[in-house]
């Protein structure tokens, strides 16, 4: 488990909009930050106000409240909320999409445990049954921990495919670490 995951409740989306890519990465800066230097309340509605000013100000955003954002949105909404004075006097937020992407379980698995010893959170979107940006915050036996937007708290290990051609309930589109 990552260490700051304990000590973060995650920030809940509302049930008539589609920004847990937004949510996602407000709730990654978090627990990436509780251990040493906690967001605070209104540090956390300032960078919610930022996201929001970024999604509306660019035409190809502007619909994200309602459709949701992409792997490529959400990275660029990132940059954008690294950007944020809430976070100028912090530690340097450190953004690393996976380059080889994991062929089996347990290549996942090995890539979620070694991120997280690292002190980093993983940014994953999760497609089939549902299309959601989640944060991942640690392995704990079968299951994957979540700090998530939604409510979810885990999804199992087993239920996430790898490739399209999967037969699982969730495919696994994006994975990238999140730390300082």
């Amino acid at each position: 488990m990552h260490p700051g995951a304990s000590l973060v409740s995650p920030y809940q989306q509302g049930k008539l909009d589609a920004l847990c890519g937004l949510y996602a990465l407000i709730n990654a800066i978090r627990v990436v930050h509780a251990l040493d230097h906690p967001l605070s309340g209104p540090a956390c509605r300032s960078l919610f106000r930022t996201g929001m000013k970024a999604l509306l100000s660019d035409k190809h955003t502007a619909a994200a409240p309602y459709g949701g954002l992409t792997a490529s949105q959400q990275q660029k909404l990132l940059k954008a909320l690294m950007r944020a004075p809430v976070l100028a006097n912090r530690a340097p937020l450190q953004l690393r999409q996976q380059r080889r992407w994991p062929k089996t379980e347990a290549d996942l698995e090995l890539f979620l445990r070694t991120a997280i010893k690292r002190g980093a959170v993983i940014l994953a979107c999760l497609h089939g049954r549902m299309s959601h940006h989640t944060v991942i915050t640690g392995v704990r036996g079968e299951t994957v921990v979540l700090c998530d937007s939604s409510g979810m708290s885990f999804v199992y290990l087993s239920s996430i495919g790898l490739s399209a051609s999967g037969s699982t309930g969730l495919r696994l589109d994006r994975l990238a670490t999140l730390s300082i």
